[in-house]
């Protein structure tokens, strides 16, 4: 999809984006002025989300009405964090999937979009020379966004950074790809 005018055009780099939701993750590449979805998944959504499940104790000795009890058995809810499997479901396929995508794939920049209880996680988890090339970190969940959208979040947030520093083209390629593009600074 080509990319509007008015937001960055990735000219002469490549931006890779990776939006998460609770369930879900997708991969985007912006590079010479096009942006696409190259991957998503999702992970299996729990039926519940609350305590369920039964449990049984025994122990003996003790009196019930003047008589001896030598086991006990009871039963009652057990709760079972299914938020932290499904979080520990999606770093896992999402640490799967990242090597490879990047691998087809030449990246300048990464840009994480992630909502405020997911981000820390997800970071963390990431391998260090992956980590390090993230450029900026959204907390959000732009999760099923319009890419515009994805790169509006971009634009307000460092924008005026690209657009404030002049860089002239160093090489005969670039200078075409400008040419094309109508711009004359390779941040734009």
């Amino acid at each position: 999809m080509k990319i509007s005018k008015n937001l960055p055009n990735f000219l002469l780099k490549t931006g890779f984006f990776i939006i998460t939701s609770k369930f879900e993750v997708e991969f985007y590449i912006a590079k010479e002025g096009q942006i696409e979805k190259i991957d998503e998944f999702e992970v299996e959504k729990p039926g519940y989300l609350d305590r369920e499940g039964f449990f049984e104790t025994g122990g003996t000795g003790g009196m019930k009405n003047g008589k001896g009890i030598s086991t006990v058995y009871k039963s009652g809810a057990v709760y079972e964090d299914k938020d932290k499997k499904v979080r520990k479901d999606l770093i896992s396929e999402l640490n799967k999937r990242l090597p490879k995508v990047l691998k087809q794939h030449k990246v300048n920049s990464i840009y994480l979009y992630s909502p405020d209880y997911m981000l820390g996680n997800i970071e963390e988890s990431l391998p260090k020379r992956i980590a390090s090339k993230i450029d900026k970190r959204f907390k959000v969940n732009y999760i099923k966004e319009h890419p515009f959208k994805i790169l509006k979040k971009l634009d307000s947030e460092i924008g005026e950074t690209f657009k404030n520093k002049k860089g002239k083209p160093k090489t005969e390629e670039e200078r075409k790809i400008l040419a094309k593009s109508g711009k004359d600074n390779i941040y734009e």
